[in-house]
């Protein structure tokens, strides 16, 4: 539901050349949601009328934004899908990477990685990939060292643990042809 809503958006804000633009007011409307937990509370309940949500959206948005984003919000309340928002904003923030082609990538260490080490890996996923890659580093202690990065549904495992993994099923093998 939520992929289906961000890419109608996503459609309508590139044929008016605001791609761009909606994406950062979905950022900033999603931040404030966030930031304000009453107003969030009041506009996400199903105690509370669409037509008074739909007057404190006009009032919260004002002219602070596009008209395309205040109507992509209206009808989101009007519908009763302002649930999915935080899930449309996800979706249409990776179609505007695939847009721009961008790529956003996690690598797991058993530590922190240091910039130079990241920049490192960024370059060569980017080169993979033909593409500008966002990376982020996660900590995983249970990976033992090596790293794990994961991008675009693909998953390259060089860690630590991977690697013993492998080699005591190799043990096994030989074991078992021995016998």
């Amino acid at each position: 539901m939520a992929r289906r809503y961000a890419r109608a958006l996503f459609g309508l804000a590139q044929e008016a050349g605001k791609t761009g633009p909606v994406l950062e007011e979905l950022h900033a409307f999603a931040g404030m949601l966030e930031q304000n937990g009453r107003i969030r509370a009041f506009l996400m309940s199903p105690e509370v009328e669409k037509k008074p949500k739909q007057e404190a959206v006009k009032e919260l948005l004002g002219q602070q934004v596009t008209p395309l984003f205040n109507h992509f919000v209206q009808l989101l309340v009007e519908k009763g899908r302002q649930a999915y928002y935080s899930q449309i904003v996800t979706a249409y923030g990776e179609l505007y990477d695939q847009s721009i082609g961008r790529v956003r990538a996690q690598v797991y260490s058993a530590v922190p990685l240091d910039a130079g080490q990241i920049d490192r890996i960024r370059q060569q996923v980017g080169r993979y990939l033909h593409a500008e890659v966002v990376l982020e580093n996660q900590v995983d202690a249970t990976i033992l060292g090596g790293v794990i990065i994961k991008f675009a549904g693909v998953v390259i495992d060089g860690s630590l643990r991977h690697q013993l993994n492998q080699l005591r099923q190799e043990l096994r093998q030989v074991k078992a042809a021995a016998l």
